[in-house]
């Protein structure tokens, strides 16, 4: 397998296994104007990149998402809880130290195709919003992450309005014959 690294947030893995792609990459230009400080480069860049910790988990979990299968419509590797729901699951050290289970991705509940990458730091509870192109329209597997934010019990949480916006880039993407320019004009350039 090689894996192909454009920026911190786009990454190509090629799967030498039955030669199926996975894409991770991120949308360029937010749905709202007033979204743009949200998108996940722009939160990637601000909150995670420089913070050691925080920084490696980010890109563990890339690394996991890079094995996600979509089988009827899901990815595959998710598993269901009356807990947390649809949601993956590692063992890894938080930031004290302690080795603990942590919910790493998880499927929001009120929405159906919009996933979140959940990194919890010292106080901090950072999330970063993706979805994937359905199988149907593209033979590769491809994540897009929309927006990132931090969920802190001070502010405001974010979440409904940036999954709202994240599900209508989704159904713009899906909405055309020509899904790759589409997804060019999302996440800016060649993303494949």
């Amino acid at each position: 397998m090689k894996i192909y690294r454009e920026n911190v947030t786009q990454f190509k893995y090629i799967k030498r296994d039955g030669f199926v792609m996975t894409y991770i990459t991120s949308v360029c230009k937010p749905f709202s104007e007033d979204e743009r400080e949200h998108l996940a480069t722009n939160f990637f860049n601000g909150m995670i990149k420089n913070h050691p910790y925080l920084n490696e988990l980010y890109r563990l979990i890339l690394l996991k998402m890079k094995y996600f299968t979509i089988k009827d419509n899901k990815i595959s590797q998710l598993r269901y809880s009356n807990q947390h729901g649809w949601h993956f699951t590692i063992t890894y050290c938080d930031i004290t130290g302690s080795l603990r289970p942590m919910v790493i991705i998880k499927k929001l509940k009120r929405d159906d195709c919009t996933y979140e990458i959940r990194i919890n730091g010292d106080y901090d509870k950072s999330r970063l919003l993706f979805f994937y192109v359905s199988q149907e329209i593209m033979e590769e597997v491809l994540f897009i992450l929309s927006y990132g934010y931090s969920k802190n019990s001070g502010k405001q949480d974010l979440t409904d309005v940036l999954a709202q916006s994240t599900k209508s880039i989704k159904a713009d993407i899906e909405s055309v014959s020509n899904t790759n320019e589409k997804i060019t004009e999302w996440v800016g350039g060649n993303w494949k």
